[in-house]
């Protein structure tokens, strides 16, 4: 029948958020790693239960000394992820676009090791033609050990990184005399500021691939790269060292304003700073909300 609307009534309810992601933080949960009340700790046995049944029939069920072993994997991988160098490391390889791997440990130092064939200097002695599963097994553990971060403790870093880094440090410290007494962990660790030190890294990189010929480059590219390489560097000018940290402070009508608003910061004030309220300073300078009186 003509004209015979019908009025109802919708109401859109925003669903909970199960997790969000924050600054400094490289992975999220999906709510099957939450408990029932929405919790991190989530039940590992019914998580080995979830995981079986939502494998395809053709595929081996893993059993549970398999399961243990990922989610001991899982724990140690989310360790790595959470340090400040590793981080750092994803954020220059963000900034070049490359693998991570090139910055990780060095060709030259995991092939020779991994091969088990070659020899060190000029020694002509007999090799050993004998091939066991058992050297295979140790050969293959190894190579897992060296090249897993988390299995081992240590992150190696490759001369494709480490000198660009110290390139980068050297260069901030020299051109601004307030950042000299400043050591490098702190480029690397503090939020945000590590994010701007990674781009400068990134630059220099991308700048001796340029002057190397390592790929094909317009000329154009070189005064690019050196453009962004002196916007980077401006941006160390309002960087100030202080109770062994960097902040960003924004100069503007005459005050330090990169503060939580409405407060401000008095210069003469900041070396006042101490245990007891360095902590509410450092995330109000870290808040993303920034900038603004």
């Amino acid at each position: 029948m003509a004209n015979a609307w019908k009025t109802n009534n919708i109401s859109f309810e925003a669903e909970e958020e199960q997790g969000v992601l924050e600054l400094g933080k490289t992975h999220d949960l999906m709510p099957v790693r939450l408990n029932k009340n929405g919790e991190k700790d989530f039940d590992e046995q019914e998580h080995n239960k979830y995981v079986k049944e939502s494998l395809p029939p053709w595929m081996t069920h893993p059993d549970n000394e398999t399961l243990r072993w990922e989610h001991t994997r899982e724990k140690k991988i989310l360790e790595l992820r959470n340090h400040k160098t590793y981080q750092f490391v994803m954020l220059v390889a963000s900034f070049t676009n490359e693998h991570m791997d090139k910055y990780w440990t060095a060709p030259s130092e995991a092939q020779a090791e991994h091969t088990g064939a070659k020899q060190v200097g000029n020694t002509k002695g007999p090799t050993c033609s004998l091939k066991l599963n058992k050297n295979d097994a140790n050969q293959a553990f190894h190579k897992l050990y060296i090249d897993s971060p988390w299995l081992d403790g240590i992150i190696y870093l490759s001369p494709a990184i480490y000198g660009h880094m110290e390139e980068s440090y050297v260069a901030i410290t020299q051109v601004h005399g307030h950042l000299r007494r400043a050591p490098l962990n702190l480029f690397v660790s503090v939020p945000k500021i590590r994010t701007m030190f990674a781009k400068l890294v990134a630059m220099c990189i991308r700048t001796s691939d340029f002057l190397s010929q390592k790929r094909y480059n317009l000329d154009s590219t070189y005064q690019r790269l050196n453009m962004e390489k002196r916007r980077l560097m401006n941006y160390w000018k309002h960087i100030q060292y202080r109770s062994n940290t960097l902040m960003y402070f924004n100069i503007q009508q005459g005050v330090f304003a990169d503060y939580a608003p409405p407060q401000s910061l008095n210069p003469n004030e900041i070396d006042d700073i101490n245990d007891g309220n360095i902590q509410g300073l450092f995330k109000a300078s870290m808040h993303l909300a920034i900038n603004k009186m």
